[in-house]
């Protein structure tokens, strides 16, 4: 028997996974959101703050010290080599404070932890899980979902998807795929049937 199984929830830009990583949530699984680390540390690590300073320009960083998200996206997602440097710069740290965040959910007693992100194949991290769920949709509803979503013209929704290994490839590469093309209801029912089936392997 398992003592404990971690997962990742992945997929492509506007495919939905932080949906199906908040149903989770709601069946009272641990999930780690490594967008959210990321954000924390951009304005909380001095040394990657001075770091993103040095090759992005003050322009980086709001009077208040938050994210200039809009600069840093219309820099980095229009020069793959900025998006790169960046990734070099934040990647790193995510994945150190993640892993040390897995560490206490497993010292807790959690059998199940999951962790949603973007880029698990990117940042080579596929090793460290048991399990892997990607969340895909048609290409149409993707760019259309990022456009609402995000605010963003079809131009750069797709500038963001070409950032990322295409969504074929990490469903080749996964051990589940949830396709998110319905609704809600569909979503969260396929959602549920994979959880059931990952933690029947606890047993």
């Amino acid at each position: 028997m398992n003592k404990h199984i971690i997962v990742a929830i992945t997929g492509g830009f506007a495919t939905g996974k932080t949906t199906v990583a908040k149903i989770i949530e709601n069946e009272g699984y641990p999930v780690i959101y490594t967008d959210l680390i990321a954000k924390e540390v951009m304005t909380n690590d001095k040394n990657v703050i001075n770091a993103i300073v040095d090759c992005f320009g003050r322009e980086a960083f709001n009077i208040d010290n938050s994210i200039n998200t809009q600069y840093l996206s219309n820099l980095v997602f229009n020069n793959q080599e900025q998006l790169d440097l960046l990734n070099k710069i934040v990647h790193p740290k995510v994945i150190e404070l993640m892993e040390k965040r897995l560490y206490e959910l497993v010292k807790l007693g959690n059998q199940l932890a999951f962790v949603e992100s973007a880029l698990i194949f990117e940042t080579a991290l596929q090793e460290g899980f048991d399990y892997i769920i990607c969340v895909s949709c048609d290409p149409k509803i993707q760019i259309q979902r990022g456009m609402q979503r995000h605010n963003l013209s079809e131009q750069e929704t797709i500038k963001r998807i070409n950032s990322q290994i295409p969504i074929s490839k990490k469903e080749e590469l996964s051990d589940f795929t949830i396709k998110n093309n319905g609704s809600i209801e569909d979503l969260e029912q396929s959602t549920l049937l994979v959880l059931n089936i990952i933690k029947a392997s606890l047993e």
